[in-house]
């Protein structure tokens, strides 16, 4: 089967998906300069629409039956990441660092609208919620995550990383995935 997930969300602010073989998407970095870059959320795209209505077809079976999950998103410094390439973030953390800030707040927004948005379709048939995690939440369970993350020196990771995106998904989720060994290490 076909996998959308996450990437449809970074196609869904400006990405080309691109689909490697039948079980793999990527998306194809898309921005050069990053001051010219304001990622806003487009309902419109093509791959929103259909993820959309497909979460609105599985909750109309799954009441009482099963429960549905939060599609995989990619926010924040993960979803700039894929839209430049790893190599040229990185590079821009060194040479536009509040301009990376800038647009890893903006992601996280994005990222944040999306979670509720889908929380607010399946709560209507649920209490609680999952995520490609498989553990249940009595509440909102956000899967934080950023991949890249472990490429961060502790104070990096504290600088670009824990002080936005981690306590700003926690306000609405209390549980979360995210390789935490750089947020306490010295």
């Amino acid at each position: 089967m076909m996998s959308l997930f996450p990437r449809f969300s970074i196609d869904s602010i400006g990405g080309e998906l691109i689909f490697k073989d039948e079980f793999t998407s990527w998306v194809k970095p898309f921005i050069e300069d990053l001051s010219g870059y304001n990622p806003v959320l487009d309902k419109n795209n093509k791959w929103w629409r259909i993820i959309d209505d497909l979460l609105d077809a599985i909750c109309d079976v799954a009441e009482g039956i099963f429960l549905v999950g939060i599609p995989d998103i990619h926010y924040g410094a993960d979803s700039l990441r894929a839209a430049l390439g790893p190599q040229r973030f990185i590079q821009y953390f060194f040479q536009e660092p509040e301009e990376v800030k800038r647009l890893i707040k903006r992601l996280t927004d994005i990222g944040i609208e999306m979670f509720e948005h889908y929380y607010n379709k399946i709560s209507r048939i649920q209490e609680g919620s999952i995520t490609w995690i498989p553990a249940y939440s009595r509440g909102k369970f956000f899967a934080l995550q950023d991949d890249f993350s472990g490429y961060l020196s502790p104070e990096m990771f504290r600088e670009f990383i824990l002080e936005d995106e981690v306590e700003r998904v926690l306000q609405i989720s209390r549980q979360f995935h995210i390789p935490l060994r750089w947020a306490y290490s010295a």
